[in-house]
C-alpha cells in the first residue's frame, strides 16, 4: 500500500500533500505519482494532532524521537539530492535530530500584508552530501505568504 500511496489521482491524502507536490515538485521537478519525491515524516506514526499542537510534551516528542532511528538510517544511508524542510517545527527537530546547524537567510518574504516578520529561508548538507534547504513557511498553512516569491528566493540557494 505503500508503494502505491500516491498514484490515485483521487487520494485523499493528495488534499494534504497536493500543496507541497505542487509546491516543492515544481522546485526540484520531482513528484510524488512519478516516484521522485519522496516523504518523509520526523516522527514514523499517525497523530491525531499536528506534531507541534501543545497537547504533546516536549519530553514526550524528544523521547519518541530518540526511540526512533529510522528516518536518520534513511536519510544517512542514502544521499537524496535534496531534502526540503516544511517549517521552523520541522527545522528545530532535524537540528536536534542530527546535531546540525542550518544557516539562515533572510527571504525578502513578509509572512502576509499585514505582518511586517519575513520568511527564513533555511540550508545545511549531511555528511553524505544530501543538501537540506526549505522555509519557515509551512507549505500546507501559508498564510498569505506569497509562495511565488518564496520559491524564487529559495531558488538562489539550490
Amino acid at each position: 500500500s505503500l508503494i502505491n500511496y500516491f498514484n490515485d489521482t483521487h487520494n485523499p491524502y493528495m488534499r494534504w500533500f497536493g500543496p507541497l507536490e505542487k509546491y516543492v515538485g515544481n522546485m526540484f521537478d520531482c513528484s510524488y505519482s512519478k516516484g521522485t519525491m519522496v516523504h518523509l515524516d520526523i516522527y514514523p506514526w499517525a497523530t491525531q494532532n499536528k506534531w507541534d499542537d501543545k497537547v504533546y510534551k516536549e519530553t514526550d516528542k524528544q523521547s519518541a524521537l530518540k526511540d526512533y532511528n529510522l528516518l536518520k538510517d534513511i536519510l544517512l544511508a542514502k544521499k537524496f539530492n535534496y531534502m526540503y524542510i516544511n517549517g521552523s517545527v520541522v527545522k528545530k527537530q532535524i537540528e536536534n535530530y542530527f546535531r546540525i546547524t542550518f544557516s539562515e537567510i533572510k527571504s525578502g518574504v513578509q509572512i502576509s500584508k499585514n505582518k511586517k516578520a519575513e520568511r527564513v529561508i533555511y540550508r545545511a548538507k549531511l555528511d553524505n552530501g544530501t543538501v537540506l534547504i526549505g522555509s519557515s513557511c509551512y507549505i500546507q498553512n501559508s498564510y498569505g505568504t506569497d509562495l511565488k516569491k518564496l520559491h524564487d528566493a529559495i531558488s538562489k540557494y539550490i
